[in-house]
């Protein structure tokens, strides 16, 4: 039985932990480690504040404090692949990248190949060639595909550092569960890249279509968290909006913004052969970077168009070759303007505009793109 003086610790350790959690999930990252250390103080094996002020060390950047608690919780929790997926990112703020790359392998392998893990793994095979080359990488990579043939994310990282003109378009599984992960935080992500298409495609919406009480029929194709919808709504409000999207958490995002007459999960070729409905225009923003080829997508979007409907849409620029199209180690493809044009071309659209623009920022870069604006015929 507890003495009155271990209730009272009991009570004030659970007090503290009750209040740091709070600091913790509102993203006070200081006092919320204050906290932590102050009840390790009392009860060194807390394994809660342990944990918790290990990743409180972690957002804060506080890599080279994080690491020894994170190297702990991994070996003596080494059933958790999350130990591993934050180790991994640890080490790599800290350059220290064999141990990154194994560390993403173990979250993998100790997940039982879960999709989360398997996109972080992706997302650290890019960034880790962006720091040492992509050839630091291959060997990795090339075990994961062979070890995974059928897995959507082992295929596109493997294709996204060996370019194949066969391969025409992000595999659906791989976009799908990289978005489902990023849906809480996409808003706030974009907004620190300036990211700008939305705000492009309704700006150059607003040059076609003089009339803002216009009822409008849109589709936005990719709609994501519904960042396009939502700054054309604020020029055309009494205009419906359709949303089609392949990951459900990014709709859900998008639905809170509550601008949509309809959302639809389901990846945009398969909802496009699906259904007969017409409309005035389509709007895509940053989304035909997920694929090459945009022939039968071009088509496909054509087709869906009332004569004299318009495409308005945004696409990034291949200035690194020749070629129409070419997949990056991001998993991002570029696209020559004159393809995308002669692509329009073919598919029945006049082109009425184009303008060569940044898109977002990319580390230290601006991604250099264009948004086109295009008529059906």
């Amino acid at each position: 039985m507890l003495n009155l003086k271990q209730k009272f610790d009991r009570w004030r350790i659970n007090r503290y932990l009750k209040k740091a959690n709070l600091f913790y999930v509102s993203e006070d990252y200081m006092n919320a480690l204050k906290l932590y250390q102050k009840i390790l103080c009392y009860e060194a094996d807390n394994y809660a504040a342990y944990c918790n002020l290990a990743t409180a060390y972690y957002e804060m950047e506080n890599y080279s404090d994080a690491l020894p608690m994170l190297e702990h919780l991994a070996k003596n929790d080494s059933s958790n692949p999350w130990w591993q997926t934050y180790l991994s990112k640890t080490y790599q703020n800290l350059s220290r990248f064999q141990e990154a790359l194994d560390a993403a392998w173990s979250a993998v392998i100790i997940s039982d190949f879960a999709s989360e893990h398997q996109i972080n793994l992706a997302y650290s095979f890019y960034e880790i060639a962006q720091a040492k080359g992509a050839d630091f990488v291959k060997e990795k990579l090339k075990e994961f595909y062979q070890l995974c043939p059928d897995s959507g994310i082992a295929k596109q990282c493997y294709f996204a550092f060996n370019f194949d003109k066969n391969f025409t378009q992000d595999d659906p599984e791989y976009v799908e569960k990289m978005f489902d992960i990023f849906a809480p935080e996409f808003d706030k992500v974009l907004s620190s890249l300036n990211y700008d298409s939305p705000k492009q495609i309704a700006c150059e919406l607003a040059s076609i279509i003089n009339d803002k009480n216009t009822e409008l029929s849109l589709l936005d194709l990719g709609c994501g968290s519904g960042l396009c919808g939502a700054e054309v709504i604020k020029n055309y409000p009494y205009c419906q909006i359709i949303g089609v999207d392949i990951s459900a958490l990014m709709l859900h995002q998008a639905s809170l913004k509550n601008i949509y007459s309809q959302l639809i999960k389901k990846e945009i070729t398969a909802y496009l052969e699906s259904t007969k409905t017409l409309f005035d225009g389509i709007i895509s923003a940053d989304v035909l970077t997920y694929f090459g080829a945009l022939d039968s997508l071009f088509l496909s979007v054509s087709h869906h168009l009332k004569s004299g409907g318009f495409f308005i849409f945004t696409i990034s620029e291949n200035n690194l070759n020749n070629n129409d199209y070419f997949l990056l180690s991001s998993s991002r493809f570029v696209h020559g303007f004159t393809y995308v044009e002669n692509v329009l071309s073919q598919a029945g659209f006049e082109l009425k505009s184009r303008h060569r623009i940044p898109l977002r920022r990319e580390g230290e870069k601006d991604v250099i793109g264009g948004v086109f604006v295009a008529v059906k015929q």
